[in-house]
């Protein structure tokens, strides 16, 4: 499987589980807790699952590397705070990945 091809998969994974589409998660400027919870669990398998870099990640997404960094540092805060729905979420993202 190619670069593409894992990212595609993890950003279909995630997308489909969480209802919002990869192009409302790539617009930085859209701050509902819907959008934002998908985009950092969009962000954290791109980089902890499927191995990918922070600049990597940041041209795909649009985004500064400085901006991919501070979701990531801030991840295991948002899991803590956001609630039971979206550890829920962050489990079956998980788990359809593992079977990859």
């Amino acid at each position: 499987m190619c670069k593409t091809d894992i990212f595609n998969s993890v950003s279909n994974v995630v997308t489909s589980l969480t209802e919002v589409d990869y192009s409302t998660m790539c617009q930085s400027g859209i701050k509902t807790r819907e959008v934002v919870d998908a985009r950092y669990l969009l962000i954290y398998f791109l980089h902890v699952s499927a191995g990918f870099d922070i600049a990597y990640i940041a041209r795909h997404l649009n985004m500064t590397p400085q901006g991919i960094r501070q979701i990531l540092s801030q991840f295991d805060l948002r899991r803590k705070q956001s609630g039971k729905f979206f550890e829920i979420l962050f489990q079956k993202i998980k788990n359809s990945i593992e079977t990859y």
